[in-house]
């Protein structure tokens, strides 16, 4: 069988989404630590929680999934190996913990760790979502409205002005105007196959690891997206790691599953060369300084939780301070492209209006003279 963590290119690339919605995953495992607390079998709580859930878990293969797994743990298989055969259902670090559960023999309570940083990491997930949600809606509002005018509103005029100023020349920035509107007008469905093109083709580079690569690092290094993007990548690493040493998970292991689990490619470079080192001996914080990704002060925090044997608590310590601070930087960043966006209306609209009333100047001229 193959390690849960060894995947091929092919499996990095074309990774599926899972099919069990993180909400759902979490009360299931939640539900089930509690059933486990409370003194029933393994078998009698997911037969309990699979027939609770056929209501939740519509989609079919999900349905199956947990319909295999009872099966299989009923017939003497391990939970973490059965849960293993169904990756489209639950993940890599998901198994893992499942497997510390078994061999540590407290799995009701690596359950009820792994629902707590399933919840938080969903909410931390939705928080930057929902910050990002108005500026977002702003600027297609923006967008829509330029749209309108350049293609529905510009050119009524311009017949306007063709007829009452009758060949004489109008100002630079009224022919400029009405050139992009014309543009548009002519070509805004081709403009849209060649944007929608263009998007497709940029969506698959993103995708690739030396297009993910370079959008991580032009995001992590560019301003105002720098310390957001960086915190956001920090934070994943300490909460995930946190969570899997606290459930005894062996170290080398962990930073496998947080490599294969972290969506920034930086990170995720800098987490393999954190497991060579640690393969060989050394411990977590050298190699982290080595990377030159993470804060020294994150660093020095991590060296403090090696030696003093609290790696877990410290980590979470700098999770939780990091996420505080990510909130901040959202904040710093939505208040600076509201301002900008006004601007940017601003200035277009603007410059529309001037450029549309400043023939009919000369049109008031001609007709008071």
């Amino acid at each position: 069988m193959h390690s849960p963590t060894a995947l091929t290119l092919k499996q990095r690339l074309f990774r599926p989404q899972l099919l069990i919605k993180a909400k759902h995953l979490c009360l299931f495992t939640r539900q089930l630590s509690t059933m486990l607390d409370a003194g029933l079998t393994m078998v009698t709580s997911l037969r309990t929680l699979t027939e609770q859930c056929h209501g939740v878990f519509r989609l079919r293969h999900a349905q199956e999934a947990l319909n295999k797994i009872v099966s299989e743990v009923e017939a003497g298989a391990p939970l973490s190996e059965s849960m293993a055969r169904q990756p489209k259902s639950f993940s890599q670090l998901y198994v893992s913990m499942i497997r510390a559960g078994e061999v540590s023999g407290a799995m009701n309570k690596v359950l009820e760790r792994l629902a707590e940083y399933m919840d938080r990491a969903e909410k931390f997930k939705k928080k930057i979502i929902s910050s990002l949600v108005y500026p977002t809606v702003v600027m297609t509002v923006a967008i829509g409205i330029t749209l309108m005018l350049m293609i529905f509103v510009v050119p009524q005029f311009m017949e306007i002005f063709a007829d009452l100023l009758e060949g004489q020349p109008m100002p630079a920035l009224t022919t400029m105007v009405m050139g992009v509107s014309e543009f548009l007008t002519n070509y805004f469905l081709l403009g849209v196959l060649v944007s929608g093109f263009l998007a497709f083709v940029a969506s698959r580079v993103r995708k690739s690891p030396t297009g993910k690569f370079v959008t991580d690092a032009v995001l992590i290094k560019m301003p105002p997206f720098r310390n957001l993007t960086l915190k956001i990548a920090v934070s994943r690493f300490c909460s995930t790691l946190a969570t899997l040493l606290d459930a005894g998970v062996p170290v080398l292991d962990a930073l496998r599953i947080v490599e294969e689990t972290s969506t920034n490619e930086l990170m995720k470079r800098s987490v393999q060369i954190v497991q060579a080192s640690v393969s060989e001996g050394e411990g977590i914080s050298k190699p982290l300084e080595s990377t030159r990704l993470f804060p020294i002060i994150v660093v020095r925090l991590i060296a403090v939780g090696e030696q003093t044997g609290a790696l877990p608590k410290m980590l979470e310590r700098i999770s939780a301070q990091y996420e505080e601070e990510v909130d901040d930087a959202l904040e710093t960043l939505v208040s600076l492209i509201e301002p900008l966006m006004i601007v940017f209306l601003a200035v277009v609209v603007g410059t529309i209006v001037i450029a549309l009333f400043m023939p009919l100047i000369s049109i008031i001229e001609s007709l008071g003279g």
